[in-house]
C-alpha cells in the first residue's frame, strides 16, 4: 500500500494528496509503529503545509502541531536520519566486507 502511494506520488507530485494519506492512514491502521508510513506522512503534510496559502492562521497553526506530533512519534519509535557521510561509509563497507553481511547458511545451500 506504501509502495502504491510513493508510486503515486512520483507520478503526480503533492497537490492532490488525499490518496497519498489515506494510503499511508491504512498502513498505519494495521501497524501503528510503521516508521516508513509515519515519514511518508510526515513528509506529505509538510509540503502540503509549505503549499497551502489559503488557510487561516488557526488552521495553519493546527496542521504544524500535527506534523510536530508525528516526527515527535517517529522519533520516540528510535529512528534518526543517518548523515549522508555515515550512510556512504556504510554502503564502501557492504562492498569491501561482503563476508560480514552475507547469511552463509543461504550461502552454504546454494553452493
Amino acid at each position: 500500500m506504501l509502495d502504491l502511494a510513493m508510486g503515486y506520488q512520483r507520478k503526480f507530485g503533492t497537490k492532490d494528496s488525499n490518496f497519498i494519506l489515506k494510503a499511508c492512514d491504512k498502513v498505519l491502521e494495521h501497524h501503528p509503529n510503521n516508521i516508513n508510513a509515519l515519514l511518508f506522512k510526515a513528509e506529505t503534510k509538510t509540503s502540503l503545509w509549505k503549499q497551502n496559502n489559503e488557510v487561516s492562521t488557526e488552521q495553519k497553526k493546527r496542521e504544524f502541531e500535527e506534523i510536530q506530533e508525528l516526527y515527535a512519534s517517529i522519533h520516540e519509535l528510535g529512528y534518526r536520519r543517518m548523515p549522508a557521510e555515515m550512510y556512504l561509509d556504510w554502503l564502501v563497507s557492504l562492498k569491501e566486507e561482503k563476508h560480514k553481511y552475507q547469511n552463509q547458511k543461504i550461502k552454504l545451500k546454494i553452493e
